[in-house]
């Protein structure tokens, strides 16, 4: 998996930033 900012919209498609989605790493 490449690396991905923790300020990077998440990849789900929720558009919340990744930090407060861990379940998306």
């Amino acid at each position: 998996m490449k690396k991905i900012g923790r300020n990077t919209p998440c990849p789900c498609g929720s558009g919340v930033k990744f930090k407060k989605v861990p379940w998306c790493e």
